[in-house]
Formats: C-alpha cells, structure tokens, sequence
C-alpha cells in the first residue's frame, strides 16, 4: 500500500475499494439517460464523494463545554504545547484547524474573506500567535477560520484536528460554529466528557439538539479520569455508556484517556508521572481513537455511495417502468384508436361545418359585390377624367385610337387586384369552420380516450380569376376621326372663304382676306367639349359598360366560383382528416411491433445495470458490517 500507517485514508479507502466503487458511479451516470433534474443530482452526489475522497486527511473535531481539559488533550495528541489551557474562554467565532507542516505557521481567513499567513521559527512563537490571535478581542471576532501549520507526528500519519469553540460557550453563536464543523468538515467528532461532572444537562442537550443524527460518527473520551480513585473509574465508564443509551446512543464508544500523562511522556518540560497503567491505557485508547475516525470515514463514504447507488437504482427501475408501461399503453391505445368507429362523426361534422360556412360567407358576398359595382364606377369615372382633361380634338382622338384601350384594361386589373385581395373573407370564414373542427375532433380524443394527433393548417385550392379581355372601341375611334376631319374641313373652307370675301368685298388682299376666314373657321368647327360629351355619353357608353359589366361578371362569377370551391373543400379536408388520422394510427401500430424487440433489450440492458448496481450496494454494505464486527 501507498501508506504504511494503519489509520492513513489511503489504507482505508484502498482496503474498501472505494476507488472502484466511485469509478462505477461515475461510468453508471454517463453511461445512461436520465431527467436533467436526476442528472444533476446524481453527478452533485458523486462530486461531494469524490471531493471528499480526493482529501487524503482523516478530520477529527474535539468538542466540550468550558473547562473540560480540551486544549490539553488537543495538545497531548499533537505531541506540543500548542493551545494555552486559560482559565478564561476565549472570545473566537472561529474554528481552529490543526494539519500537518513542515513549518510552524498560522493561515486566517477573516469573515471578509481576507487571507493573513504567518510563519514562525519555533513552537513557543506559534503559540504564543495562536493564543493572540484567538483571544484579542480587536481580531478574535473577525476570524472565520484558522488553520495551524505544525511538523507533529500524528498529524503527518494523516491526521487532522478541528477544534471548535466549546457547546456552553458565553456566546451562542460559539455553538453554531461548533455545528457547521460537525456538519461540514469532520470524519469523527471527538466529544469530551469530565470525569469530575459527567454529562451535564447543558451537554446533554447540546448532543440530542445537534448530534442526533450523527451520533454514529461520535467518540466520547473521558478526560480527567486520573482524578478519580482507581475503584471508580471503571465505573465512571460505565456511568456514561449507561447515561448515553438514554439519549439515544446505546452502543457509544466510550474511551477514558489521561492527556496530562501522554503530554508528561512526549513533551519536555512536563513532570513525569508514575501511573504507567493509565498512560498504557490512554496510548492504546489513542490508537482506537485514530483507527475508529478512519473506520467512520470509511463508513461514511460507504453510506453516501450506497445512497447514490440507490438513487441511480431507483431512477433506472422507474425507466423501465416508464419504458414497459408506455410502451404497452400506446399499443393498447392505438389499437382502441384503430377499432373505434369515427365516421358518423365525420358525417355529422361535415354538414355541420358546411352549413355554418355557407351562411356566414353569404353575409361577407352581399358586402363584397356591392364593393366590386363601386370599383366599377370608379374604374369608368378615371376613364372619363382622362378624357376630360384633353384639350384639342387631335389629342383626343390620338388617346382613343392609343391609349384608351390600355386604361380601360389598366382599371380592369386594378378591379381584379382587389377581388385578389377580397379572398381573404372567405379565406377567414373557412378557417373559423376548420379550426372548429380541429377542436370538435380533438376533444373526441380525450372524449374515447383514443390516440392524439395534431395536424398542421390545411392547405387551400387556389382558384384563378378570369382575365377580362378588351371591348372594341372602334366606334369610339372612328367618332372621334370624324370629327377631327370636320375641325379641318371647315378651318381650311373659312381660309378660302374669308380670302375671296377680302379680295372682292373688302378689298383687304386674299392674304388678310384668309386668316379673317381661317378665325372664322375656328369658331365655326366642331365644339370639343360636346365631342368629348358625346363620346363620353353616347359613342363609349355601352363599350364601356360592355367591357367593365364583363370584368364586374367575371370578378362575381369568380368569387361564387372561390366560395363554391371551399365549401366543398370543407367536407373534403374532414374527410382527409380522418384518413389521415386512420393513416397514423397504422402507421404507429406497425412501428410498435416493430419496435417491441428493441424495448426487450432495452429493458434487458437496463436490468442487468440493476444488477450490477445491486451488487456494488451490497459490497458496500458489508464495509459497515465488517467495521462494526
């Protein structure tokens, strides 16, 4: 073994195997899948063991009340003066901590969390530090804890000492210091009791308060037992096993040790004694003491992994529950989908909803073509604005042969953009009915307790509205032809006219003679405004209305067309609900069969983890068993 020393943690940890215990855990844990909640539980669990594995020191804390000779046994099992025995408490929060160095030195952490290391050169300065430090009232009560360098001997076989502030201390909080390092640091707690007042009450409560549930890791060591007549110390031990089977500790390991007569034998300075019986008694006691805190470490350890074993055990048993169980609940409930008849409700749903659509889509059609008659008048009136804003007859009659054609169909597409867009009602009155469905036929799952399924939005059939084609207008073209020829007729006759007139009559020369005529010709051609009346009102009215009628039919007879077509895409898609459903619920049932052989290995592997998991939980069982043996 790597320590020879019988009460090192190595020896005891390699003796038990706990190495390969935690390597099992820790394999178990990754090799599975757990809840994220499990998960984390279980890798914090192992993470505390293995921590506390990983500290290769055995942590023994000393508790007694005031006066109790605890500095001086603390100081006969360092083998060195290193606690002054006062006869006043000291006024400390904190608690002091004592390992292994290869130097004297003192490390405090103060409550701030502020770091101070002090080295010295001998052990008198150390102590003469340590005593400062704890009882200076200026520092005492900023102190979280103190850790004590020293080069002794038992500390350097793998030993640790925690000395807490006393349980009938001045100060309350003195106690709760002395339960965190129970609690938090100890393998072993070291309880003093004074053979010249055993157990006092104020003792006595402090245990069944604080130390119930760890009495198993608890020693009682009398102290000041040579104090006593040689007839009555046995039955002072006897006293006190007795005294703690009635607060619940029957099988109390009780040790008398004699620290003056240890310190007497191993630190110079100190007057020897001639009770060689007492000092045997208390070396041999000692050695019990260091074996047992390793034992209950070991214990301990054991305990945490057997938790952590059952732990893992007990969430591996409820996966395969949760595997056998949801896999024949799922079979059992495809197969009661698969028998159940749902075809009267499909028929009654397909009327149902049918209806409901119907009317409400009829209100939203009344609306949406009285709208399509006011595209219409509004497409017409832009047609007449253009013609309206031309003035000369050339011009006009250009737009009519060109442009107007292109207009017309420009209004026509601006009419079908928004029956495009007037889709959506019908579109809204469709989904309201399927969702209403979707509802109906989902609660029908929970209903028949049958198979659940969610379905995605059901697509919907597009239906394209008719182009409308251009009307002739040559009517339009030829009215306006005509009267642009009659404009120029009667301009160039004025110009004749008015030239022969000037020469004849007035004598004013045929030049003059025909501008005269040409200004008369103006006045006398055809009036633009009745040419763009009379082709507004008579030569493009019925083209016009013929055309725009044609698109206003086309855009009804499309929106009958597209309401038509989902009311009949609503029975359609119920049905395909139901095939789909029908579809699913076949396909789940072959995959389950399908699937039932790599359920049985799974619950295979899963119980031969079990097993294994069993098998370490006993091994570490019989650790208990073989120390308490």
């Amino acid at each position: 073994m790597a320590d020879k020393t019988y009460f090192s943690w190595s020896n005891f940890s390699e003796l038990a195997g706990l190495e390969a215990h935690l390597a099992f855990a820790s394999s178990v844990i990754n090799k599975h899948k757990w809840e994220p909640q499990a998960r984390r539980q279980l890798q914090a669990d192992l993470q505390r063991i293995n921590e506390k594995q990983r500290d290769s020191q055995l942590n023994m804390s000393v508790i007694g009340e005031f006066a109790t000779g605890k500095s001086t046994f603390i100081n006969a099992l360092l083998r060195a003066d290193l606690l002054a025995a006062s006869a006043l408490q000291g006024t400390t929060v904190a608690t002091t901590v004592i390992e292994y160095s290869t130097c004297y030195s003192i490390d405090i952490e103060m409550l701030d969390g502020k770091h101070r290391t002090h080295k010295f050169g001998t052990a008198m300065e150390l102590h003469d530090a340590l005593e400062d430090f704890t009882t200076n009232p200026l520092t005492a009560r900023q102190l979280h804890v103190v850790r004590v360098g020293l080069p002794s001997e038992n500390l350097k076989r793998g030993l640790r000492i925690i000395d807490t502030p006393g349980t009938n201390a001045i100060e309350q909080w003195h106690e709760d210091v002395t339960r965190t390092a129970i609690r938090e640091f100890s393998d072993l707690s070291v309880i003093l009791v004074d053979a010249t007042r055993p157990l006092p009450d104020t003792l006595t409560a402090f245990i069944q308060a604080n130390l119930a549930d760890v009495l198993p890791q608890c020693v009682f060591v009398i102290t000041k037992i040579d104090l006593l007549p040689r007839r009555e110390r046995s039955r002072m031990v006897s006293y006190v096993q007795k005294k703690l089977s009635l607060i619940g500790c029957p099988k109390a390991l009780v040790l008398p040790y004699v620290s003056v007569e240890v310190m007497n034998t191993f630190v110079p300075g100190y007057v020897k004694q001639s009770d060689t019986e007492l000092l045997q008694d208390s070396l041999v006691n000692e050695e019990q003491l260091f074996r047992h805190t390793g034992q209950q470490r070991l214990k301990a350890q054991a305990r945490k992994l057997i938790a952590l074993t059952s732990s893992m055990y007990a969430n591996l048993q409820q996966q395969v529950s949760n595997i056998r169980g949801s896999y024949e609940q799922e079979l059992e409930l495809l197969k009661k989908s698969q028998q159940t008849d749902l075809a009267p409700f499909i028929r009654e749903q397909k009327g149902k909803r049918e209806k409901a659509y119907i009317l409400a889509s009829n209100d939203k059609k009344i609306s949406l073509q009285n709208d399509v008659y006011k595209w219409q008048a509004e497409a017409r009136a832009n047609i007449h604005a253009k013609i309206d804003s031309f003035t000369t007859l050339d011009n006009l009659n250009d737009y009519v042969k060109g442009s107007l054609t292109t207009d017309c169909q420009a209004e026509a597409e601006a009419m079908i953009n928004k029956c495009e867009a007037s889709k959506m009602v019908f579109k809204k009155c469709y989904y309201k009915e399927m969702k209403a469905f979707q509802k109906e036929f989902e609660k029908l799952f929970t209903d028949l307790k049958i198979l659940r399924v969610d379905f995605s939005k059901t697509a919907i059939t597009q239906t394209q509205v008719a182009t409308a084609s251009a009307t002739s207008l040559s009517a339009a073209s030829a009215f306006t032809a005509d009267e642009v020829s009659k404009e120029n007729w009667t301009i160039v006759g004025g110009i004749a006219a008015g030239a022969a007139l000037g020469a004849a009559v007035f004598g004013v020369g045929a030049v003059v003679g025909g501008i005269i005529g040409g200004i008369w010709g103006l006045f006398k051609g055809p009036d633009i405004n009745k040419v763009k009346a009379e082709l507004k009102d008579v030569k493009l009215k019925a083209p016009l209305d013929s055309y725009f009628n044609k698109v206003v039919n086309d855009i009804i007879d499309y929106q009958n067309r597209y309401q038509t077509s989902l009311a009949s895409l609503v029975k359609t898609e119920i049905e395909r609900y139901l095939s789909t459903y029908q579809d699913i619920v076949r396909q789940r049932i072959s995959q389950q069969e399908k699937q039932r052989k790599t359920v049985e290995s799974q619950i295979d592997l899963l119980n031969k983890q079990m097993s294994e998991i069993e098998t370490r939980r006993q091994s570490l069982e019989s650790i208990g068993q073989q120390i308490n043996n």
